[in-house]
C-alpha cells in the first residue's frame, strides 16, 4: 500500500508541475 502511495503522489505533483506548465 506505501509503495502504491508513493507513486500516487508522484503522479501528483507531476500532474501538478505539467498543469502549471500549461497555464
Amino acid at each position: 500500500v506505501m509503495e502504491i502511495d508513493e507513486a500516487s503522489v508522484l503522479k501528483r505533483e507531476a500532474y501538478l508541475l505539467f498543469y502549471e506548465r500549461i497555464q
